[in-house]
């Protein structure tokens, strides 16, 4: 065994003394030597000495060195002295100058006491490093911060698996079913535009009259359609619901109501029914309304669509005609003047795309005049655009069809529904108050106007305008024999 090397070889002080003799009183397995005085304490209350204090003064008095006491262990290395008949029978240690003895479960384990003393001051100087002595708080936190992630998840968990539609078996399906039919509509054109023909204004007119009667019927066979999805979809899910909670299953001979039952009734309905119903259509008035907004979107990204395919690509295409034929008549004007061009460069600078309207250049009263004129043009192109906006926001709102008054009217019995403003904005005014609606427009007038302002600079007015400069009789009469 090795020499026991005590770690100061100081005499104890006054009060270190007096807390020695109480040592004894705590020591149950041990008694002190013949005619020593012995201060009692309360065996119960060791608590007043640590066993770094036992040790340090059992090695600076040899009078004690047979001396012993017992402890329980408080921590990983952290031990607290106790008198016998508090210890832990299953994990108790003693404590001597000859070392600690640990018994565990009928099992003994044996270190020398500078071994031990070695290791309590390790694990002092470990507690002291920043990550270990804030590991506690540390772990508390974590693990609160993981119970609370938790809870919010389960939270949010329950408040889908109650709301969102997409999770409701009755809901899904009749959902899909009307985001298809949404789909479709948003892939229509509005407008009847021919690539390959010239239109006069009058005969555009009249097609775009034929394709918006065409467009309102189709619209209103989808719309019905999404109307009865709707119905009955909502009505088996309020069926279901009562059932699930136990109405809705009356048979021929349970007409009775039972005693006691205070419920004002309403069509053979008690006071709980009509409440448990209540909750279930204000569910499916949400789930009405979701619906709703997904046909004015739908009709919204066809406005858009159209505005954007058949009028801003088709003017941006003609843009792009018309600079491409300017940078090529560029080099040509650079070349020799007795030199012509030939035709093969003619032919490459003409736009092979056909124009979209008949426009004529007339000579009335010494002037060149366009008929039809570029604006009268431009609001054809715009009232065409707008009356088929309005024919297709003629559609009524779900929620104001009288099929669905079985579901509003309970929530409206307690001035719970929303009033129709809320429930139901005019389709006409969100398109057309739409800020990329109002861009798209914007941009589609100046490409318009730029395109129009070039068929003044074309090359026939260029010539009538030189000419029309001519006023002396015989410099005509010149230019006429040399024609």
């Amino acid at each position: 065994m090795p020499s026991r090397q005590p770690l100061r070889q100081a005499v104890p002080s006054a009060p270190q003394l007096g807390k020695s003799r109480q040592i004894i009183g705590l020591l149950d397995g041990g008694g002190a030597a013949g005619g020593t005085e012995v201060l009692k304490v309360d065996p119960s209350d060791p608590s007043w000495i640590s066993p770094a204090d036992f040790v340090e003064f059992i090695l600076n008095h040899e009078s004690l060195t047979e001396e012993f006491c017992y402890m329980n262990r408080s921590g990983p290395y952290e031990f607290e002295i106790v008198p016998f008949s508090k210890i832990n029978p299953n994990d108790y240690m003693t404590i001597s100058i000859r070392g600690v003895t640990h018994y565990s479960n009928g099992e003994l384990d044996y270190q020398d006491l500078a071994d031990w003393q070695r290791d309590q001051d390790m694990y002092r100087k470990i507690i002291e490093i920043p990550f270990f002595k804030k590991y506690q708080r540390w772990k508390l936190f974590s693990v609160w911060k993981s119970a609370m992630r938790n809870q919010r998840v389960q939270k949010c968990s329950r408040t889908l698996n109650a709301h969102l539609f997409a999770l409701d078996t009755t809901l899904c399906e009749s959902l899909l079913r009307c985001r298809k039919e949404c789909v479709k509509i948003s892939s229509w054109n509005l407008l009847e535009v021919n690539p390959m023909t010239v239109y006069q204004v009058e005969e555009f007119e009249d097609q775009q009259r034929q394709k918006r009667k065409q467009m309102a019927s189709d619209l209103q066979e989808v719309w019905t359609r999404i109307k009865d999805e709707l119905l009955q979809s909502c009505t088996n899910s309020l069926q279901d619901f009562l059932k699930k909670n136990g109405f809705g299953q009356r048979g021929a001979n349970e007409e009775e109501k039972e005693e006691g039952d205070e419920g004002d009734q309403d069509g053979g309905m008690s006071y709980t029914e009509r409440a448990t119903t209540r909750t279930q259509c204000r569910k499916l008035t949400k789930f009405i309304r979701m619906v709703q907004f997904l046909f004015n979107d739908a009709v919204a990204q066809m406005v858009v669509s159209t505005t954007t395919s058949k009028f801003l690509e088709t003017l941006e295409n003609f843009v792009e005609d018309v600079q491409t034929q300017e940078a090529a008549a560029q080099p040509l004007a650079l070349e020799n003047d007795v030199e012509k061009p030939s035709e093969e460069k003619k032919e490459e600078s003409k736009s092979t795309r056909k124009p979209n309207f008949n426009v004529e250049c007339l000579l009335q009263r010494g002037a060149l005049i366009f008929k039809p004129t570029g604006r009268k043009i431009w609001e054809a192109l715009e009232s065409s655009l707008r009356d088929a906006l309005r024919a297709v926001s003629g559609c009524p709102a779900f929620l104001q069809v009288e099929d669905f008054n079985a579901f509003t009217a309970p929530l409206a019995e307690l001035g719970d529904a929303l009033p129709l403003e809320e429930q139901q904005h005019d389709l006409f005014s969100l398109v057309a108050q739409d800020p990329k609606h109002k861009e798209l427009l914007s941009t589609i007038t100046a490409r318009y106007d730029w395109l129009f302002d070039k068929a003044r600079t074309l090359r026939f007015v260029e010539m009538y305008a030189e000419n029309s400069a001519l006023t002396d009789c015989s410099v005509t009469w010149q230019l006429l024999e040399v024609i």
